[in-house]
């Protein structure tokens, strides 16, 4: 599944917002702390396509290259794994998404 085009401006960057909204994290403010993963989300960086999806086995949640399956970063909160964990050049995913090719 894809992001939801109806939270990205056109010819504006995804923001931050609008990945919070494709996830719709707003639908779960129990889970304010450690909200689900709703749809798998792809984006590109330096020419080589990644997915944000559920982990194997553990419950938790993965970036990985999609074709080969490499596992970057993995974590079992969700949005630890997206605001806190370092992914490329020592920023995380929310750093890096202005600037990212994502896939909506």
């Amino acid at each position: 599944m894809k992001p939801n085009k109806d939270h990205v401006e056109e010819n504006k960057p995804f923001t931050w917002e609008s990945f919070m909204l494709s996830e719709s994290w707003n639908e779960f403010p129990e889970r304010k702390d450690d909200p689900p993963l709703t749809i798998d989300f792809l984006f590109w960086y330096h020419g080589i396509r990644y997915i944000i999806t559920a982990a194997y086995g553990d419950g938790g949640y993965m970036i990985a290259e999609e074709l080969s399956g490499k596992v970057i970063i993995q974590n079992k909160n969700f949005r630890k794994l997206v605001e806190d964990v370092p992914l490329f050049e020592g920023k995380t995913f929310k750093e890096l998404l202005p600037d990212l090719d994502v896939e909506y």
